[in-house]
C-alpha cells in the first residue's frame, strides 16, 4: 500500500477505462495509440499543456510519470517513450511573423 493519492493498483495495465488516479490526474489507455499500450496521463484541471500547470504538482506528475512508465515497460518487456501532447507554446503574433 502507498499514498491512497497515488494508487495505480495491481491492475494498471488493463485496457480499462480507467486504468490509475491521483489527486490531479488521470491514467487511461488511449483507444486511438499506434502500439500496445500506449496510454495517456490527463489533468483533471484544465491545461493546454504540463508547463501550464501549477508548480506545486510538479512532484505528483513526476511521480506518476516514472511509476506508469515502469508498468508499461514491466508488462510489454518494451523501452517507454514519453511524450507530451500539448500546445506548443506559440503565440498568435510569432506565427504571423514566421509566415
Amino acid at each position: 500500500g502507498g499514498d491512497p493519492g497515488r494508487d495505480l493498483g495491481p491492475d494498471a495495465a488493463q485496457q480499462e477505462a480507467l486504468l490509475g488516479e491521483t489527486y490531479n490526474f488521470y491514467v487511461i489507455p488511449d483507444q486511438f495509440g499506434v502500439v500496445s499500450g500506449h496510454l495517456l496521463v490527463l489533468p483533471k484541471k484544465p491545461a493546454t499543456s504540463i508547463a501550464g500547470l501549477d508548480v506545486s504538482i510538479d512532484e505528483e506528475i513526476n511521480w506518476l510519470v516514472e511509476h506508469v512508465a515502469e508498468i508499461v515497460a514491466t508488462v510489454y518487456d518494451a523501452q517507454v517513450v514519453v511524450a507530451e501532447h500539448g500546445e506548443c507554446g506559440c503565440s498568435a503574433d510569432s506565427e504571423d511573423r514566421n509566415a
